[in-house]
């Protein structure tokens, strides 16, 4: 009887702190991978939002006719004169 008692003691120290390391070999390349995937999904955002906001600006100019921008420009020059 004695003898069973001594098999079901639990995890020694030993083989918490191998279990810890392994976890930590394991889990600092998954977070640095994380932090790296942050960072490209935010540089993404911004340039696609740069690049909707060229492309809204694109087909507004293709949108509009030629008069229409030489007389922006016009009243644009002649606001500025008068200020």
């Amino acid at each position: 009887m004695k003898g069973s008692q001594n098999k079901n003691k639990g995890f020694s120290l030993l083989e918490v702190l191998i279990a810890v390391v392994i976890l930590t070999v394991v889990i600092v390349p998954l977070t640095n991978t994380f932090i790296s995937s942050s960072k490209v999904n935010q540089k993404s955002k911004r340039v696609l939002s740069a690049t909707d906001i060229a492309q809204n600006m694109f087909e507004g100019i293709t949108a509009s006719k030629p008069e229409d921008a030489i007389l922006e420009l016009s009243a644009r020059s002649l606001s500025k004169n008068v200020d």
